[in-house]
């Protein structure tokens, strides 16, 4: 990801970045850009909700899918396919 970054002229921030890894297993992740190892943590928010390492991640789905709904011209269909999604 960092060399085809590059390529476009664009900078990943090392400091800024981080890796999880998400499950019931969590083994210790080796992940460099670069010559930089980054930071594995347990928690981040993204989006205004907290992923976690341990699976209880479910508030991140629901945020994720309603990610600039406001902007949405919602059709019956939607609005099914939402009621689905929520069940």
């Amino acid at each position: 990801m960092n060399q085809t970054s590059n390529r476009f002229r664009l900078v990943v921030s090392q400091s800024k970045t981080e890796v999880q890894c998400i499950g019931k297993d969590r083994p210790q992740l080796k992940i460099f850009l670069g010559d930089e190892e980054l930071k594995q943590v347990n928690d981040f928010v993204y989006l205004g909700e907290t992923v976690s390492s341990d699976q209880s991640y479910d508030t991140l789905v629901q945020a994720v899918v309603l990610y600039n709904a406001e902007t949405w011209t919602m059709k019956e269909e939607h609005k099914r396919k939402l009621r689905v999604f929520e069940m």
